[in-house]
């Protein structure tokens, strides 16, 4: 029969080939070199954007018009999103404002 203090001993610091190994022993994971990214070689093409396509962004709330206004955040006039239902946001402090609220 095993004596309870051997298998405290055996729980709290295990011996034998099941114990873990050193970290000297274990494997180091593996550093990929950095690759640098190279810069593209001419000016980036942008598309023309037509009223359809701005149209069904601006229904999706994908895109918003800006605007200045007062921001209660900021305390000063900055730009703002202004969103379709009416609701602004401060690109500067990033301030939510609700529709009707805008001043």
């Amino acid at each position: 029969m095993t004596s309870p203090i051997r298998v405290l001993r055996q729980l709290v610091r295990p011996t034998g080939r099941h114990r873990p190994r050193p970290a000297l022993l274990q494997p180091q994971p593996l550093l990929l070199p950095d690759a640098p990214v190279l810069p593209p070689a001419g000016p980036t093409e942008h598309g023309v954007l037509d009223e359809d396509t701005l149209a069904l962004l601006l229904r999706f709330d994908q895109v918003a018009v800006t605007e200045t206004g007062h921001c209660e955040g900021c305390g000063r006039s900055t730009a703002h999103a202004v969103y379709r239902g009416g609701s602004r946001a401060c690109w500067a402090c990033g301030t939510k404002t609700p529709a009707g609220k805008a001043s």
